[in-house]
């Protein structure tokens, strides 16, 4: 029940009050007033008691899918064959005293899925518990004659081996093999809060299976494989922050190890042996290793101004045994056991922003990251193709610092214009490359506005320059580049970018709209990348046709055109070019509150398409073959609502999806002599999905 005032009484109240202004009359303070008879109790609000209440929903369904093709799962989320039963809920409760639990689930039983489970009371504490499920799908279609025990690529027991994939009889027998990612990660973590700190603890366990797209080779000889994959990455989170007066800091650290079950990829030799016994080859996998960080933050605020600075300290180290240097005859000698790898990090940061006046206001930062390699140089074998060896080689450290400065203000003109600027100043030090420093100065500016009722507009400028010191021939590699060789990165460069964005909200219709178009100008580099050339647009659009009755859509596209020098022996030059188009487009329809409001449909169509085209010129020009990949895409839903608490929905899916790479399509295991393929890895496919689901609520 609300108070009630009454205007009377509020006005003899107050001239009480006036009249009293001008004395202080002894006794009739609040600190001097008697609060030993109060009864407190009756001052509890009844009506401000929380009381417990809890909705859920659960909803159980069972899916089909018809495509062959696995790469159909990355759009469904499961490649199950035959039906697949999955469940999805959402359930919350809010007890006495503000205490809630709520369980979240999506599509438990399905490659993509996941699962929250938190226990809380804001302000005091909060522990959760969270599954997720990733897939990445490349193929179900690619073909070896190889097959994974432990670290092991053997081939069969009858297998006849021969001096070119051609002799290979028993390469036509190549079994299936699936090239695809799976993980699964849990994450257990809670936090505590107190009237001045927050401390955080998280722990998170990540595992990864499945097999991807890898090459192994002996002297001339190679073969495409499917490379294992098992491995997990354990990490621990720490955070405690407090709060004073216009005040928060606090430190936070990490501890992650990576443990990968393979410790070598070991294979036979499906060609003749070329020397010796040379029936066996093998190569190094990713090793073990740990990362220890430690970091603080603090953060100071007055009034308008407010100032962050920041540290972190990182320890990265891995101390696996070595490999021999070879298998395929003698190894020579390792001067150590294992390499005691060990890199350190250390980042800084500071940044201060103020307010000025209404109209104004400036912001500053500064970041510094120094990468240093600690690991002890020695003189290692070096073999190629793990048969020949080449003499002795030290491994040098890579090391990197970079110092970052912002300097930026923002200005209003009034409540519907500003402007906002940004200067950024990039240096960059490498060792072991062949520029030791490199630098940048940016520039960008956006100016924001409101044409008029429902229009506002965005327009935002960038131009940057990059320059660095002199070139030098890197002592790392045996075989130096050309003197004139530019790596991109390193390279001069000039870049230039216009980007335009609008929105629109006019009566009934919204309309988004965005178009840029920018330059990189490599004109410096004799050999390397030359020019870059970007331009594209995005429209997005919605309407409702009628009151239930709701029409969007989008088209984008994209178009980049590249030139690169490069050159086979002396003076002489080729030029390739690369021109690539990307378009994408939608149009969707949601139609609601049908048969007395329930039933709900929808309907959704989605197009991409992705092309490149290369041409190299050498006096004469060579256009290679097109790469392409198109999918069409149409999804369809139907929702009918039993009852208050149950209703019904149908899913279907259709997919049509196709790419080509030229240097891919059509291709078989002994397609190339000296070179085992896993056949052609191109999709071309029609797929169709169809799912039904029951809900329950209450």
């Amino acid at each position: 029940m609300k108070p009630h005032f009454s205007p009377t009484l509020s006005l003899i109240a107050s001239a009480i009050l006036l009249g009293m202004s001008g004395q202080v009359l002894a006794g009739y303070g609040l600190k001097d007033a008697n609060r030993s008879t109060v009864k407190k109790e009756a001052w509890v609000c009844k009506g401000c008691e929380i009381k417990s209440e809890s909705t859920s929903a659960i909803t159980a369904g069972v899916a089909w899918q018809d495509g062959e093709n696995s790469h159909f799962a990355n759009t469904t989320g499961t490649d199950a064959d035959g039906a697949t039963g999955f469940v999805s809920a959402d359930i919350q409760h809010r007890g006495d005293k503000d205490y809630r639990l709520d369980f979240q689930a999506d599509k438990l039983g399905f490659d993509a899925s996941s699962a929250r489970l938190a226990i809380k009371k804001p302000g005091h504490y909060q522990f959760y518990l969270d599954y997720r499920a990733l897939a990445r799908y490349d193929t179900n279609q690619g073909v070896t004659p190889y097959s994974a025990e432990g670290d092991l690529l053997v081939l069969p027991d009858n297998w006849q081996t021969a001096g070119t994939t051609a002799g290979m009889t028993r390469l036509q027998d190549a079994h299936t093999v699936k090239l695809e990612k799976k993980r699964q990660r849990f994450e257990l973590g809670g936090a505590v809060t107190g009237d001045s700190f927050t401390s955080e603890l998280n722990f998170r366990h990540e595992t990864r299976e499945g097999a991807q797209r890898s090459s192994v080779n002996l002297l001339t000889n190679a073969a495409m494989v499917a490379k294992p994959i098992d491995d997990s990455t354990d990490t621990l989170d720490a955070k405690v922050y407090w709060r004073g007066d216009r005040f928060l800091g606090g430190i936070n650290g990490q501890i992650s190890k990576y443990s990968n079950d393979h410790q070598r990829l070991a294979f036979d030799n499906a060609f003749y042996p070329t020397f010796g016994a040379a029936y066996n080859g093998q190569m190094a996998v990713d090793p073990d290793n740990q990362a220890f960080s430690l970091g603080t933050d603090l953060q100071f605020f007055e009034g308008a101004q407010q100032a962050i600075m920041r540290a972190r300290f990182s320890h990265l180290t891995q101390d696996e045994p070595l490999l021999n240097a070879t298998v395929t005859g003698p190894s020579p000698a390792l001067p150590v056991m294992s390499p005691d790898t060990q890199v350190d990090l250390m980042e800084l940061g500071l940044a201060y922003s103020n307010r000025l006046s209404r109209e104004f206001s400036v912001r500053a930062s500064y970041d510094f990251r120094d990468r240093d390699n600690k690991t002890p140089e020695y003189l290692y074998p070096l073999v190629t193709t793990d048969s020949i060896y080449r003499g002795e080689y030290y491994n040098k450290g890579y090391d990197r610092t970079r110092q970052l400065l912002k300097l930026g203000a923002k200005y209003r003109f009034s409540r519907q214009w500003d402007l906002d600027t940004l200067y950024r100043y990039d240096h960059n030090s490498y060792s072991e490359l062949s520029r030791d420093s490199v630098f940048e100065n940016h520039v960008e500016a956006t100016v924001r506005g409101q044409i008029m009722a429902g229009w506002r507009v965005s327009l935002k400028g960038e131009v940057s320059a990059r320059r660095g010191d002199s070139y030098q021939t890197s002592s790392n590699t045996q075989m130096p580049n050309q003197s004139a060789m530019r790596q991109y990165f390193l390279a001069d460069r000039d870049k230039r970018e216009l980007r335009l964005m609008t929105d629109h909200y006019f009566a009934d219709v919204s309309l988004q709209f965005n178009v840029h178009s920018g330059n990189e100008d490599y004109s410096e580099s004799e050999l390397g990348l030359g020019e870059v050339q970007y331009t594209g647009f995005g429209m997005n659009a919605g309407y409702p046709l009628t009151e239930h009755l709701l029409l969007n859509g989008f088209l984008g596209m994209d178009w980049r055109d590249t030139t690169q020098f490069g050159s086979n022996s002396g003076v002489s030059r080729w030029t390739g070019e690369n021109r690539d188009e990307h378009t994408s487009a939608s149009l969707g329809l949601k139609w609601q509150n049908l048969m007395d409001n329930k039933l709900s449909l929808g309907l959704d169509y989605g197009y991409s398409d992705g092309n490149s085209d290369t041409e190299v010129s050498l006096g004469l020009s060579n256009i290679y073959g097109p790469y392409s990949a198109t999918r069409h895409n149409v999804s369809a839903y139907a929702n009918y609502q039993l009852s208050d608490a149950m209703s019904l929905r149908i899913d279907w899916l259709y997919e049509n999806y196709s790419d080509m790479d030229w240097g891919n399509d059509g291709l078989t295991p002994d397609s190339i002599p000296n070179l085992i393929l896993l056949g052609s890895l191109s999709h071309d496919y029609q797929a169709h999905y169809l799912g039904f689901s029951f809900s329950y609520q209450w």
